[in-house]
């Protein structure tokens, strides 16, 4: 599953995969530029949300309480 998701990551361009030529071979991943970007621009949302934490826990449960339309 882990080898799957890397392998979807990397077709997607959102991270990178460095393999040795040497044995024993080792596998590197690490982010692309793009996911770097994309981590940056979620951090003031993450924060927003630790910020807000009882408003956010507030509204899960009104929603897991409310009848499915």
């Amino acid at each position: 599953m882990l080898s799957r998701t890397l392998q979807r990551l990397a077709q997607g361009e959102l991270i990178e995969r460095e393999r040795t030529t040497g044995f024993p071979y080792a596998t590197t991943y690490r982010l692309a530029p793009p996911a770097r970007e994309l981590l940056t621009a979620l951090v003031p949302a993450a924060e927003w949300t630790e910020t807000h934490s009882a408003l956010v826990a507030r509204v899960q449960g009104l929603r897991q309480r409310l009848p499915e339309e």
